[in-house]
């Protein structure tokens, strides 16, 4: 049997990443999921005519984006490689890197 609550999780979560994308100018990208690791958090990776970027989503309160932002700003300001982060929605635990 489904569960009637996850499934209309899923789906609100959908409609929170399709309105930060929408946004953000990247909701007519394609869009395909990349390769997962042991936590909360998805990854996709978004092509918008060329143009690439990666969604993390990282559903609170399971994950928290907030320290990772933190640490690739730092980084990326002490010179080092870091993910740029193009769009964030902290709240949402929603990145575009």
């Amino acid at each position: 049997m489904s569960d009637p609550q996850a499934t209309m999780d899923r789906g609100a979560r959908e409609a929170a990443i399709g309105d930060f994308l929408a946004r953000h100018g990247w909701d007519t990208a394609q869009r395909r999921m990349l390769a997962g690791d042991a936590s909360f958090r998805k990854y996709y990776r978004l092509d918008r005519t060329g143009t690439r970027a990666v969604l993390m989503d990282a559903p609170p309160p399971h994950e928290d984006v907030r320290p990772f932002v933190a640490v690739a700003r730092h980084l990326l300001g002490l010179g080092f490689s870091a993910p740029a982060v193009l769009a964030a929605d902290e709240a949402a635990g929603l990145l575009l890197l």
